[in-house]
Protein backbone atom coordinates (compact mmCIF):
# COMPACT_ATOMS: atom_id res chain seq x y z
CA UNK A 1 0.00 0.00 0.00
CA UNK A 2 1.28 3.38 -0.59
CA UNK A 3 2.34 5.45 2.05
CA UNK A 4 -0.37 8.06 0.67
CA UNK A 5 -2.63 5.70 1.61
CA UNK A 6 -1.91 4.73 4.47
CA UNK A 7 -1.99 8.53 5.73
CA UNK A 8 -5.58 8.95 4.58
CA UNK A 9 -7.04 5.64 6.16
CA UNK A 10 -4.70 6.88 9.47
CA UNK A 11 -6.33 10.70 8.93
CA UNK A 12 -10.16 9.18 8.63
CA UNK A 13 -10.05 6.95 11.50
CA UNK A 14 -8.53 9.88 13.55
CA UNK A 15 -11.36 12.39 11.86
CA UNK A 16 -14.32 9.71 12.42
CA UNK A 17 -13.21 9.36 16.32
CA UNK A 18 -12.82 13.56 16.44
CA UNK A 19 -16.36 13.50 14.99
CA UNK A 20 -17.83 11.43 18.02
CA UNK A 21 -16.13 12.69 20.46
CA UNK A 22 -16.68 16.50 19.53
CA UNK A 23 -13.31 17.69 20.71
CA UNK A 24 -10.64 15.85 22.21
CA UNK A 25 -6.97 16.47 23.48
CA UNK A 26 -4.19 13.89 22.06
CA UNK A 27 -4.43 11.37 25.06
CA UNK A 28 -7.45 10.55 24.11
CA UNK A 29 -6.96 9.52 20.82
CA UNK A 30 -4.13 7.76 21.58
CA UNK A 31 -5.96 5.92 24.02
CA UNK A 32 -8.56 5.15 21.79
CA UNK A 33 -5.59 4.30 19.46
CA UNK A 34 -7.27 6.25 16.88
CA UNK A 35 -5.71 5.78 13.49
CA UNK A 36 -2.88 3.83 15.53
CA UNK A 37 -1.37 6.95 17.97
CA UNK A 38 -1.83 4.95 20.28
CA UNK A 39 1.43 2.79 19.28
CA UNK A 40 3.80 5.56 18.96
CA UNK A 41 4.86 8.61 21.17
CA UNK A 42 3.50 11.67 21.94
CA UNK A 43 5.73 13.83 20.10
CA UNK A 44 4.36 11.53 17.13
CA UNK A 45 0.72 11.96 18.06
CA UNK A 46 1.10 15.84 17.72
CA UNK A 47 3.17 15.61 14.34
CA UNK A 48 0.64 13.71 12.67
CA UNK A 49 -2.43 16.23 14.09
CA UNK A 50 -0.42 18.99 13.46
CA UNK A 51 -0.12 17.55 9.88
CA UNK A 52 -3.66 17.52 9.63
CA UNK A 53 -4.50 21.01 10.86
CA UNK A 54 -1.88 22.25 8.34
CA UNK A 55 -4.04 20.47 5.63
CA UNK A 56 -7.04 21.75 6.91
CA UNK A 57 -8.51 18.54 8.07
CA UNK A 58 -8.76 19.62 12.02
CA UNK A 59 -8.71 22.49 14.26
CA UNK A 60 -7.12 23.48 17.44
CA UNK A 61 -6.79 25.70 20.42
CA UNK A 62 -4.70 25.62 23.46
CA UNK A 63 -6.59 25.93 26.29
CA UNK A 64 -6.00 23.84 29.57
CA UNK A 65 -3.92 21.99 27.15
CA UNK A 66 -3.90 21.72 23.04
CA UNK A 67 -7.09 20.26 22.07
CA UNK A 68 -8.70 19.68 18.31
CA UNK A 69 -11.84 19.20 16.87
CA UNK A 70 -13.09 18.41 13.00
CA UNK A 71 -12.38 21.32 10.97
CA UNK A 72 -15.38 23.98 11.06
CA UNK A 73 -17.53 22.27 13.80
CA UNK A 74 -16.00 24.83 17.14
CA UNK A 75 -14.91 24.44 20.47
CA UNK A 76 -18.01 25.56 22.29
CA UNK A 77 -18.92 24.22 25.89
CA UNK A 78 -15.27 22.70 25.62
CA UNK A 79 -14.90 21.43 29.35
CA UNK A 80 -17.99 20.08 29.04
CA UNK A 81 -17.78 17.96 26.17
CA UNK A 82 -14.13 17.11 28.10
CA UNK A 83 -15.61 15.36 30.54
CA UNK A 84 -17.73 13.20 28.96
CA UNK A 85 -15.48 11.85 26.70
CA UNK A 86 -13.44 11.53 30.03
CA UNK A 87 -16.38 9.61 31.49
CA UNK A 88 -16.76 7.38 28.11
CA UNK A 89 -13.32 6.80 27.71
CA UNK A 90 -12.63 5.69 31.18
CA UNK A 91 -15.40 3.17 31.31
CA UNK A 92 -15.20 1.64 27.54
CA UNK A 93 -18.95 3.58 26.59
CA UNK A 94 -17.71 5.42 23.92
CA UNK A 95 -19.11 2.76 21.38
CA UNK A 96 -22.64 2.76 23.40
CA UNK A 97 -23.00 6.03 24.15
CA UNK A 98 -25.72 8.17 21.92
CA UNK A 99 -24.27 11.70 22.75
CA UNK A 100 -26.96 14.47 22.99
CA UNK A 101 -29.90 12.80 22.08
CA UNK A 102 -33.75 14.35 21.26
CA UNK A 103 -35.74 11.83 23.85
CA UNK A 104 -39.28 12.23 23.99
CA UNK A 105 -41.09 11.07 27.14
CA UNK A 106 -45.05 11.72 27.97
CA UNK A 107 -44.83 14.56 25.85
CA UNK A 108 -41.91 16.42 27.47
CA UNK A 109 -38.75 16.87 25.63
CA UNK A 110 -35.75 16.84 26.79
CA UNK A 111 -31.72 16.38 25.41
CA UNK A 112 -29.77 14.51 28.15
CA UNK A 113 -25.96 14.93 27.71
CA UNK A 114 -25.66 11.29 26.72
CA UNK A 115 -27.73 7.68 27.15
CA UNK A 116 -26.20 4.29 27.28
CA UNK A 117 -27.95 1.56 26.17
CA UNK A 118 -29.07 -1.16 29.50
CA UNK A 119 -29.72 -4.25 26.96
CA UNK A 120 -28.49 -5.39 23.92
CA UNK A 121 -31.24 -4.22 21.97
CA UNK A 122 -33.42 -1.03 23.33
CA UNK A 123 -37.57 -1.11 22.44
CA UNK A 124 -38.24 2.05 24.83
CA UNK A 125 -36.88 4.88 26.65
CA UNK A 126 -36.64 3.08 29.99
CA UNK A 127 -34.09 0.65 28.16
CA UNK A 128 -31.48 3.18 28.58
CA UNK A 129 -29.47 5.17 31.33
CA UNK A 130 -29.64 8.95 31.34
CA UNK A 131 -26.44 10.69 32.17
CA UNK A 132 -26.26 14.23 32.64
CA UNK A 133 -22.86 16.14 33.51
CA UNK A 134 -22.91 18.98 35.35
CA UNK A 135 -19.29 21.32 35.38
CA UNK A 136 -21.06 24.85 36.57
CA UNK A 137 -24.96 24.82 36.39
CA UNK A 138 -27.03 26.39 39.17
CA UNK A 139 -28.69 24.62 41.36
CA UNK A 140 -32.24 25.39 40.13
CA UNK A 141 -31.72 23.52 37.17
CA UNK A 142 -30.36 21.16 38.90
CA UNK A 143 -32.92 20.09 40.99
CA UNK A 144 -35.69 20.76 37.66
CA UNK A 145 -33.60 17.39 36.08
CA UNK A 146 -33.71 15.46 39.04
CA UNK A 147 -37.42 15.87 39.33
CA UNK A 148 -38.13 15.41 35.47
CA UNK A 149 -36.23 11.72 35.95
CA UNK A 150 -38.42 11.09 38.97
CA UNK A 151 -41.58 12.14 37.37
CA UNK A 152 -40.56 10.39 33.88
CA UNK A 153 -39.21 6.98 36.18
CA UNK A 154 -36.36 6.87 34.32
CA UNK A 155 -32.72 6.07 35.26
CA UNK A 156 -30.20 8.20 35.31
CA UNK A 157 -26.69 9.62 36.46
CA UNK A 158 -24.65 12.34 37.42
CA UNK A 159 -21.19 13.38 36.06
CA UNK A 160 -19.50 16.33 38.43
CA UNK A 161 -16.50 17.37 39.99
CA UNK A 162 -16.27 16.30 43.32
CA UNK A 163 -16.82 20.16 44.87
CA UNK A 164 -20.13 19.56 43.38
CA UNK A 165 -21.57 16.10 44.48
CA UNK A 166 -23.66 17.80 47.33
CA UNK A 167 -26.07 19.45 44.95
CA UNK A 168 -26.83 16.01 43.45
CA UNK A 169 -27.82 14.41 46.86
CA UNK A 170 -29.91 10.96 46.51
CA UNK A 171 -28.56 10.59 42.47
CA UNK A 172 -25.78 7.63 41.42
CA UNK A 173 -22.63 10.22 40.95
CA UNK A 174 -19.37 9.54 39.21
CA UNK A 175 -17.26 11.91 39.92
CA UNK A 176 -14.79 13.52 37.17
Amino acid sequence: MLKSEIRRQREAQILSRLNKLGVSSVYELRRLNAGNLGHGGIRNAHRVLKNMEERGLVDSVKKEQKIFCVKGRGFGHWEHRMMINKFLIKNGLLHKAKIEPTITVKGIVFKPDFVIPITDDPKNQHDYIYYEVDRKQKKKANMDKIERYKKLNLQFEVICTPERKNMWKGCKIHEC
